[in-house]
């Protein structure tokens, strides 16, 4: 069984046996470990990214085409953890 979640014009998602695959028109990817998708203070990084596939036509490197799937699908995600991340340490840190 297979869910299809649409994220915008040309993004979406599909989670086929428990496994998400995220779909652009000039690449696809999906997450090296599925439970980073569970994780709520992870930030996505390069390395989490296992590309699956690219267009042919595409003049960008693998380390250039993780770090536009970085902007174009988790930016705002991991600013967003980042800031609850600190926020937290920095409260953490001041009770000491």
């Amino acid at each position: 069984m297979s869910e299809l979640y649409v994220i915008g014009d040309k993004m979406h998602t599909i989670l086929k046996n428990n496994k998400w695959l995220y779909i652009d028109s000039e690449y696809s990817f999906k997450l090296v470990d599925e439970s980073l998708h569970n994780h709520v203070t992870a930030i996505i990084k390069p390395a989490h990214i296992d590309i699956v596939s690219q267009d042919s036509k595409s003049t960008l490197s693998t380390k250039e085409l993780k770090d536009r799937i970085i902007s174009d699908w988790f930016l705002i995600d991991n600013e967003n953890v980042r800031i609850k991340n600190n926020t937290k340490r920095r409260n953490k840190n001041k009770l000491k």
